[in-house]
């Protein structure tokens, strides 16, 4: 269903974020961002802090996630068409440099990650899968797209995710951290 909604249309959500809104809660009703239940927010951000300095920019290109940017979305538009500066805290520079780097930040880290709270009350970053399929199938005002375990955009995040996890299990990260 077109619903001719643009990316001014969506910067009045962007309060919702700025609010806490941004928060994703996964499948299995376990809290994303804001950390609720478990280990609250202090702790999913330390977990992204850490998760942060494990992502290099290697792994990045090795996986392609410079390519969401032209993903394509409803209406002809591609990704970078309203993210490309970060609106609503997802960055899709079409500088996959830039891209790597803001998604880095804290601001940006959610866009394709969240915080999972383990049943002893320890955080685990994961991928973003559950919103980012929620944003793709329409039932949101953002424009659909492909999204699905399938979509050659959500298998680069998942490689990408399995390279930085293996960066983190072998303890070649670097000082926990956002950058600048």
């Amino acid at each position: 269903m077109k619903r001719g909604i643009s990316c001014v249309g969506f910067a009045a959500m962007a309060l919702l974020l700025a609010a806490g809104c941004g928060s994703d809660v996964t499948d299995d009703g376990t809290a994303g961002t804001g950390g609720t239940p478990g280990g609250g927010a202090a702790d999913s951000r330390t977990a992204f802090m850490e998760w942060s300095s494990c992502m290099t920019k290697a792994n990045w290109d090795t996986a392609q996630m410079g390519t969401w940017a032209n993903k394509n979305a409803e209406g002809g538009v591609v990704c970078s068409s309203c993210h490309a500066d970060g609106l609503q805290r997802f960055n899709t520079n079409t500088d996959s440099n830039a891209m790597f780097t803001a998604n880095r930040r804290e601001l940006f880290i959610i866009g394709f990650f969240t915080v999972r709270v383990n049943p002893d009350g320890t955080n685990t970053v994961i991928p973003a899968f559950d919103k980012l399929r929620r944003m793709g199938d329409g039932s949101t005002f953002h424009p659909t797209y492909d999204a699905g375990a399938d979509n050659v955009h959500f298998q680069r995040l998942q490689r990408f995710y399995d390279l930085t996890i293996a960066n983190k299990q072998a303890g070649t990260c670097g000082t926990p951290g956002f950058p600048p």
